[in-house]
């Protein structure tokens, strides 16, 4: 794995956790909670655009 897909890695298990936990205390349509999965997404795409 490369430098630049590890980093996306452990930035992308920090946002999962993160999504975890607003979902915990927060409504699924909360703005924060929103954002962040939104971000999430961002990330995921990157990380597989990088892969191939």
């Amino acid at each position: 794995m490369t430098d630049e897909l590890q980093a996306l890695d452990k930035r992308i298990q920090y946002w999962r956790e993160k999504l975890h936990n607003l979902l915990c205390f927060n409504s699924p349509l909360d703005d924060k909670v929103i954002d962040c999965s939104r971000y999430l997404d961002k990330l995921l795409v990157e990380y597989e655009r990088c892969k191939h």
